[in-house]
Parts: structure tokens; sequence; C-alpha cells
């Protein structure tokens, strides 16, 4: 996908999925061309930034699941030492024996 040169000029194509298959469009030399390589490039810088946003969340992902990872040992052993159990995912006081 892009601008190609044949002889002296240049032409924008562009590749593309029509139910499925795979299509090129010919855009041709003029302002039309010009106008699908702006579109093209602006679907490119956005398709860039989400990626760059996506690699960004799962860093931030990574990071919370290593801190809670390293901070579990902790919160049980406080937490049952004050006289808690984890019973169906959840924390709850045991009951006193009377």
């Amino acid at each position: 996908m892009g601008w190609k040169t044949r002889g002296n000029r240049r032409y924008f194509q562009q590749n593309v999925r029509v139910d499925g298959k795979p299509r090129t469009l010919y855009w041709g030399s003029g302002p039309e061309a010009q106008a699908a390589a702006d579109a093209a490039e602006a679907r490119k810088q956005e398709r860039a930034r989400r990626q760059a946003l996506v690699r960004a969340l799962r860093q931030i992902d990574a990071d919370l699941q290593q801190a809670d990872n390293a901070a579990r040992p902790q919160i049980e052993a406080a937490a049952t030492a004050a006289g808690f159990h984890y019973q169906n995912r959840r924390w709850s006081k045991k009951r006193s024996v009377q």
C-alpha cells in the first residue's frame, strides 16, 4: 500500500479486502490520490497510537500483578493472625467458640 513510481510519475494504490478478497484500489496521482494517502497515513498513526496505549496498559497491568503477588503473602499472614480465614474467594472472620 502506498505510493508507487512508474517512470517519472508517482501513483497511489491501496490494498483492501472486499467481501473477504484482496483488491487493489488505484487512486492515480491527483488530489484524490493525495487525499486517500493522507487518510491512510492518519489511520496508520491512529493505529500506532492505540497500540502504544495498549502496550502501556499491559505494562501497568503487569506491574500491578507483580505488586499483588509480592504483597499477597503478607496480607494473608496478617489476616490469618487477625482471626480471618479465606473461603469461597472471600475473607471472613472466624466464628468464636463459646
